[in-house]
């Protein structure tokens, strides 16, 4: 196949539920049955390359840095070949009849738990109090009919409350998922699957991005479009930042990064209600 003939598919990314191992083996197996592999994963998008259609088996594995080698070298010994690796979830694939990895439900759920922890835990967290607190300055802005508010700020209180919102269920869906799984567990089960918890979250993803369209087009009626450019530009730049962090598997360089560039995008966020303030002025 010539390199103009590839095809790719993107796939919204799991992040939100990267804790339903099950649907990610899943979801990768029904891909690659329809001659689809994983060329590239990241924060939001899964990229995937057409190949070949197979039969292969999936296992995502959860583990600490300092154990990937040796598991490696552990799953390669029982057939298994690695897919990709993204944070701390590792992707094994292998034939159908393969020896299965990781039999002990408790142990991966442990596993998976304390990687949570680690990560998705306090990402989201993060995002929650970020979010609280925009949508704080914003409405104290806005409900105490401020000087240099307008329908921008009502915009932003409403993205910011919005954004609380999603990191909020997605935290709570996390936590129903960890407790119904490890009832399951002790009844002799399986882990759970975390179905019901995307489609609410996808759901409301898609009520968020409507919601910032309706912002943006409220900002181009009375800014113009320099301020509607400089949001873009500046989500754009948020998003690229996220997916950075994402990206760097050791922590001490994760956080330093984290340090300089939330300092960077909190000059840009001055600047920008600066900007507002004074076209406000110019108007009072």
């Amino acid at each position: 196949m010539n390199s103009s003939d590839t095809k790719y598919r993107l796939l919204i990314s799991p992040y939100p539920t990267i804790y339903d191992y099950r649907s990610i083996e899943d979801n990768l197996t029904s891909m690659a049955a329809k001659g689809w592999r994983t060329e590239n994963v990241d924060t939001f998008l899964w990229k995937f390359k057409k190949a070949e259609p197979s039969n292969k088996e999936f296992s995502a594995i959860f583990t600490g840095s300092e154990k990937t080698e040796l598991l490696e070298e552990l799953c390669e010994k029982e057939g298994w070949k690695k897919e990709f690796q993204w944070k701390h979830m590792q992707i094994f694939y292998a034939d159908q009849d393969a020896i299965p990895l990781e039999t002990d439900e408790a142990v991966k759920l442990e596993n998976i738990h304390r990687n949570m922890k680690q990560t998705f835990i306090p990402n989201w967290i993060k995002i929650l109090l970020f979010m609280l607190v925009l949508a704080f300055i914003n409405g104290m802005k806005y409900f105490n009919n401020s000087p240099y508010s307008d329908g921008l700020t009502f915009w932003a209180f409403l993205i910011a409350l919005y954004g609380a919102l999603i990191a909020g269920i997605t935290l709570l869906g996390y936590l129903l998922w960890l407790k119904v799984s490890r009832k399951r567990i002790s009844e002799g089960g399986v882990c759970a699957k975390a179905t019901l918890q995307r489609k609410i979250i996808n759901i409301l993803l898609i009520g968020f991005l409507a919601l910032c369209i309706g912002g943006l087009a409220d900002a181009n009626i009375h800014f113009g479009k320099g301020i509607v450019l400089y949001i873009v530009i500046y989500l754009i730049l948020v998003l690229a930042v996220v997916s950075i962090i994402n990206q760097l598997s050791k922590q001490k360089e994760r956080k330093i990064l984290f340090g300089i560039i939330t300092l960077v995008l909190i000059i840009g966020l001055v600047v920008f209600m600066n900007i507002i303030e004074k076209i406000l002025i110019t108007w009072v």
